[in-house]
C-alpha cells in the first residue's frame, strides 16, 4: 500500500505521517526511513524487493525523493515498482514530498503514477480563515484561551508558517499562565517578521517622518536581516502599492478580495495596501520604486556602501504636502 503526502505545508503533512503511524500501530523498530536526495537504487532494491523484508509488516518512509534526488536510475526504479508496491499489504510505503511544482520528464511520470495508485493527500498552505481556525483550535487544544484581535495580530506578526506559530503558541501559553492571551502579549512577546516593520517603514516615509525611517532601517540590520533582502522587501511592497493606486485611478475604487488575489496576501493585508497607497500619488509611487531599482542596480554593479544608499533613499523621498 502506497500513501503520498505532498505540499508545502510541511507541518500539517509532518503531523499526518505521526497520525498515521499511530493508527497502524507502527513503533520505530518496524519504520524504515529513506532519504530520497541520499537514496541509492542498490538501496531501493533491498528495501522494497528483497522476499525476506516484503514478508514482514513494516513502514517505509521516502522523502522528498522525486524533489531531491540526482540518480536517474532511482527514479527509473521507482517508476518500475509503484504499481507492484501498491498491491502489497504487508508493507506500507510513505512517499513525503515537499511542494512539487514545474515538474518534467520522470519525476511528473512518477507524481502521476502516485496520484493515481496510492493514497493521495495534498498540504497546501493554509488561507486567513484556515490560519485563524487552526490557531483558535490548536491553543484551546494546548490548554489556552486567546482573543480575536490577538489571533489577527499573530497572523499578521508570523503568517501562515504552522511551524513558527505553533512554537509561539507554546511561548504565548507559558507566558499567559493559562490566563486570556491578549494583542498586547503578541505585540511583547512575538517578534515582527519583516513585512510587518515595511508597514511601518512606508508609513514613516509617506508622513515624511526621516529620522523614524532611518531608525526602522537600522533596526531591521540589528536583527541581521541583509541589504538585499530589505531592499526586495521595500521593492515588493512599493510595487504592491503602485498596482493598489493603479486600481484606484482606472476603476475608482478597489475589491479588497480581489487586491488580496491579485498582491497574493490576505484580505486584511490588502486593506492595508489600500490605506498606505492613498497617502501617496501615483507619480511619487513610481518615482519611490525606480529610486529602489537604481540601488538595486548600484549594489550589483558598484562597490558601494549599501547604508549610504538606504539613508540617501530615505532623505531623497519627498512627499506633496
Amino acid at each position: 500500500m502506497i500513501i503520498f503526502l505532498h505540499g508545502p505545508d510541511t507541518y500539517r503533512s509532518k503531523k499526518k505521517i505521526e497520525e498515521l503511524k499511530k493508527e497502524r500501530n507502527f513503533s520505530d523498530s518496524n519504520i524504515v526511513i529513506l532519504e530520497g536526495e541520499e537514496l541509492s537504487p542498490e538501496e531501493l532494491h533491498r528495501v522494497f524487493l528483497t522476499p525476506d523484508l516484503l514478508s514482514s509488516k513494516r513502514l517505509v518512509i521516502v522523502k522528498n525523493v522525486i524533489k531531491k534526488t540526482k540518480k536517474e536510475k532511482v527514479l527509473e526504479e521507482i517508476l518500475a515498482i509503484v504499481d507492484k508496491l501498491s498491491k502489497n499489504k504487508r508493507i506500507e510505503i510513505i512517499f513525503w514530498e515537499e511542494d512539487l511544482s514545474a515538474l518534467r520528464g520522470k519525476r511528473k511520470e512518477i507524481f502521476d503514477l502516485l496520484v493515481e495508485k496510492s493514497e493521495n493527500y495534498y498540504f497546501p498552505l493554509l488561507s486567513f480563515k484556515e490560519t485563524y481556525r487552526w490557531l483558535k483550535e490548536e491553543i484551546e487544544k494546548r490548554g489556552g484561551k486567546i482573543e480575536d484581535k490577538a489571533i489577527k495580530k499573530l497572523i499578521f506578526y508570523r503568517g501562515n508558517n504552522l511551524w513558527e506559530l505553533s512554537n509561539e503558541i507554546d511561548k504565548l501559553i507559558a507566558y499567559s499562565e493559562k490566563k486570556l492571551i491578549k494583542e498586547k502579549d503578541i505585540e511583547d512577546l512575538v517578534e515582527v517578521k519583516l513585512d510587518e516593520n515595511i508597514f511601518h517603514l512606508v508609513d514613516a516615509l509617506a508622513e515624511g517622518h526621516r529620522e523614524k525611517s532611518l531608525k526602522l532601517l537600522n533596526f531591521q540590520l540589528k536583527r541581521r536581516q541583509s541589504w538585499p533582502l530589505i531592499l526586495s522587501a521595500l521593492t515588493n511592497h512599493f510595487r504592491g502599492l503602485i498596482i493598489t493606486q493603479e486600481m484606484l485611478r482606472t476603476e475608482g475604487y478597489v475589491n479588497i478580495q480581489f487586491l488580496a488575489d491579485e498582491l497574493k496576501v490576505y484580505p486584511f493585508v490588502a486593506k492595508k495596501f489600500l490605506i498606505q497607497a492613498r497617502k501617496y500619488s501615483f507619480d511619487e509611487l513610481k518615482k519611490i520604486y525606480q529610486a529602489l531599482l537604481k540601488i538595486d542596480f548600484r549594489l550589483k554593479t558598484e562597490k558601494v556602501n549599501p547604508e549610504l544608499l538606504f539613508d540617501l533613499f530615505v532623505l531623497g523621498v519627498k512627499k506633496k504636502k
